[in-house]
């Protein structure tokens, strides 16, 4: 599977690890698994590791739904997404996700985050771990 995530109930983390070739099913697939998911909390953070992935399969227009994706996340209390995107591959692709969920740059107070580096990724869930959560 490209896409697999543990939770991490302690921290209220996310993780996702993307590998692979991906598809836009993958993608929606996962999606809907983090939202259907009982056991993740309100104001848990995802992080999601793309430095495995070979390739992305996807348009610009599969991508819409995810707009609506992003507003159910919201909902469900998400703080904030983190993608870790080392290669410029992932980065150019995930940057194109991210025009489509957060196009007018405001994605609802909610961060949807596309991170380079290891150190800067850490640096910034020690951040967001350090903010309570409306919830606590």
């Amino acid at each position: 599977m490209p896409m697999t995530y543990e939770y991490d109930p302690d921290r209220n983390l996310v993780n996702t690890r993307v590998q692979g070739v991906v598809t836009i099913q993958d993608m929606l697939n996962y999606v809907c698994s983090v939202l259907q998911d009982t056991s993740v909390r309100p104001g848990f953070i995802e992080v999601a590791d793309c430095e495995g992935v070979e390739d992305i399969v996807v348009s610009f227009g599969q991508l819409r739904p995810f707009r609506q994706y992003w507003q159910e996340y919201v909902e469900k209390g998400c703080r904030a997404t983190l993608i870790y995107t080392p290669t410029d591959f992932s980065y150019g692709v995930f940057h194109m996700v991210q025009s489509v969920i957060v196009p007018d740059g405001n994605p609802a107070q909610v961060p949807f985050e596309l991170i380079r580096t290891q150190e800067e990724l850490a640096a910034r869930i020690a951040e967001l771990e350090q903010i309570p959560a409306d919830n606590d």
